[in-house]
């Protein structure tokens, strides 16, 4: 997803965890980060990403083909 979408190893570990529905609690617990950070690394992730809800994300992470992920 960092090559894809031009990613930061942060956000795209984020992005791969919203991506299974978690919210952003529980992403936040899951990476060891504060909420906080987790909202200010998904907007950045929303925008190089041209979406802007979790679902959008959810849906356009899940139409990648496998061959093209590392």
């Amino acid at each position: 997803m960092q090559e894809l979408f031009g990613l930061s190893i942060a956000e795209g570990k984020l992005a791969a965890v919203v991506s299974t529905g978690r919210s952003v609690n529980e992403a936040a617990e899951e990476l060891g980060v504060s909420a906080n950070t987790v909202k200010t690394q998904l907007r950045s992730v929303f925008n190089k990403t041209g979406t802007s809800r979790q679902s959008q994300l959810m849906r356009l992470l899940s139409a990648i083909p496998p061959s093209r992920l590392p």
